[in-house]
């Protein structure tokens, strides 16, 4: 069900191709190609406790502006954050990896999520990030593909600009489905459900004074969502449901980003699918997650790893794993 390969080489491109092109080592997948696309989550999941919270976060992104930094001067690249609703990219198309352009990926991704003295629980995201970058705003909805959210629009930027090398680095899958009806709660339910929200909006508020009387960053819990509030303080009360809806599948996303990618490729260029000498391509996951933890606060990360795998077997490409704070150490010592 995949894109299949053009050589032996295994990265999409025709034996003798991809061998004298530049290579790139991210956290631990190693590619060849010459045009680079990083897609990071900013999103609130990848800087849970679980994971290594803020600091843990930084430490992605300085080991992602150094390795970009290093990048062959032959090279093409982008970069794009994104979170639930919010896209950016860095540069409006692909540019050479040349002293100019790399000099503003530090400048873009320092601020991004950043610790700052008295800062509130809801400073996080693409909001944060600074000078600079473009937010995507074209409709990518195409296919079965009746969204415009999460790491999607990032992608499938990327297959506009004939990426030969995507990157997602990312917690989950996210919530890519056409959402069902909301189940009615009972009034006492809902009351209980209400009444948790407020106080976990105060233990959030003491939980962040405690951290920053010890120097230490917010929780990075988005203090808007009740959902994400009562699952972090009050985990075993009625949650809201919803009836079944469609979830978009790999497969989904696959169909979708090729007629993208065939869409705005070069007039000679042009094929109906498939991986050729000209258009070879890969999309590549690291997904971010707990080192360990209870069902619940380690439900939705590992829920998501099969799909993350399924979407890198559709597009050529290769899935790795890291874990908590102690992996994202070990990956930047090892890499």
């Amino acid at each position: 069900g995949g894109l299949g390969t053009a050589g032996s080489g295994g990265l999409g491109y025709a034996s003798g191709i991809g061998f004298s092109m530049p290579e790139i080592n991210l956290f631990g997948i190693k590619k060849r190609g010459e045009k680079v696309f990083i897609v990071l989550d900013s999103r609130n999941y990848i800087m849970y406790d679980e994971i290594g919270g803020i600091a843990g976060y930084t430490l992605i992104k300085d080991e992602l502006t150094r390795i970009l930094e290093s990048l062959s001067p032959t090279t093409l690249f982008n970069i794009a954050v994104f979170n639930e609703n919010t896209t950016f990219i860095l540069f409006p198309k692909l540019v050479p990896a040349n002293e100019a352009n790399l000099g503003k990926i530090g400048t873009w991704l320092e601020p991004l999520n950043q610790v700052k003295s008295d800062m509130k629980a809801d400073q996080f995201g693409p909001k944060t990030l600074g000078a600079g970058g473009h937010k995507v705003s074209k409709d990518f909805r195409t296919g079965k593909i009746q969204l415009n959210r999460e790491w999607y629009p990032a992608c499938a930027e990327a297959m506009k600009q004939q990426a030969d090398i995507v990157f997602l680095l990312a917690a989950t899958y996210g919530n890519l489905r056409d959402r069902g009806k909301l189940i009615p709660m009972s009034s006492s339910a809902r009351k209980i459900w209400e009444e948790n929200y407020q106080k976990a909006l105060k233990l959030l508020d003491e939980d962040n004074k405690q951290r920053q009387a010890k120097g230490e960053p917010p929780r990075a819990i988005n203090r808007k969502s009740e959902t994400a509030m009562n699952k972090a303080y009050f985990p075993g009360i009625e949650f809201p449901k919803r009836e079944e809806g469609y979830w978009y599948t790999p497969r989904d996303f696959r169909d979708a980003l090729l007629m993208i990618r065939k869409k705005h490729a070069p007039a000679l260029n042009q094929v109906s699918a498939g991986l050729t000498k000209k258009n070879g391509f890969s999309i590549n996951v690291i997904q971010f997650v707990p080192q360990k933890g209870d069902d619940e606060s380690t439900r939705r990360y590992d829920w998501s790893t099969p799909k993350l795998q399924a979407l890198t077997k559709q597009f050529n490409g290769e899935y790795h794993q890291i874990k908590g704070m102690a992996g994202i150490k070990s990956s930047i010592q090892e890499h």
